[in-house]
């Protein structure tokens, strides 16, 4: 991959987990405070409830 793809990449894959990380902010799953295992068990299980979500096609992904 070309350092410019890369960066895009990268650049995309941060704003997606800024944006999840601000839902699970909003929705009380995690706190400003929350230990670096509380966000992983948070989005694990977000990961998870999406994966199970497309497969019952309740959520498309595209």
């Amino acid at each position: 991959m070309r350092p410019l793809e890369t960066h895009v990449q990268i650049s995309s894959q941060l704003m997606m987990f800024n944006r999840v990380k601000d839902m699970l902010l909003r929705e009380g799953k995690i706190t400003p405070e929350s230990t670096n295992e509380e966000l992983c068990r948070a989005f694990k299980s977000w990961s998870e409830a999406m994966t199970e979500a497309s497969h019952q096609k309740i959520v498309r992904f595209h």
